[in-house]
């Protein structure tokens, strides 16, 4: 499936309003509309924050509810994780939060030498389905408890989430991967956004650690 990252990282990086704009997820979905497929379906992994964003308008179309509304009733009080919310399209952040800086980048992406610019306020509905939640370190040890220990899932389903899949050196954000050791193996996560990094990781407990290019 195309992803409409890139586009949307190059208009997040334009200026620092450009970083405010508000975007519906049908608009998210058409930077893309009209590129082919990366493969055949179930060839090969691909990430794609595309395919989030359009089973955020599933699950919106399926229950009649807000993504939202559907998180927080399904899965945010029923785990007690009320540092967690899905904002929606507000900038606002709970006090305390850290700060998250980038580096200009280039065309390409290319990260370059420069002043670091302040990415803590952002405009989250760019993300939708893909990472729009803003969450603390605590709510997310939580969820990955639940997750993992198949309070949230039909071991069926919780089987499949973890298999892995080769995927290519380097890529971000990773889909639950697998990597072993002579002692044991543990599942992990990363996935990142402009000022910030965050990876997750488990051996039957689940160890999550976020890091910021530079902070205050």
């Amino acid at each position: 499936m195309p992803d409409d990252t890139p586009p949307v990282y190059a208009a997040l990086y334009r200026s620092p309003a450009a970083r405010l704009r508000s975007w519906a997820p049908r608009d998210l979905v058409g930077l893309v509309a009209d590129q082919p497929p990366r493969s055949a379906p179930g060839a090969v992994w691909s990430y794609a924050n595309t395919g989030y964003i359009l089973l955020g308008l599933i699950v919106e179309a399926a229950t009649g509810g807000a993504l939202g509304h559907e998180l927080a009733r399904r899965i945010l009080e029923p785990l007690g994780l009320g540092g967690t919310v899905f904002p929606d399209r507000s900038t606002d952040l709970p006090d305390p939060s850290s700060h998250g800086y980038s580096l200009p980048v280039g065309p390409d992406g290319e990260a370059l030498d420069g002043p670091l610019q302040d990415f803590t306020a952002q405009d989250p509905s760019w993300a939708m389905a893909a990472g729009a939640l803003v969450s603390s370190l605590e709510d997310l040890g939580g969820f990955f408890r639940a997750l993992l220990s198949g309070r949230l899932l039909p071991p069926a389903l919780l089987a499949e989430m973890l298999a892995t899949v080769p995927v290519p050196p380097a890529s971000i954000p990773l889909p639950r991967h697998l990597r072993r050791s002579p002692a044991a193996g543990a599942h992990g996560q990363r996935a990142e956004r402009p000022g910030a990094r965050v990876r997750g990781a488990d051996r039957r407990r689940p160890a999550l650690g976020g890091r910021l290019l530079a902070g205050r």
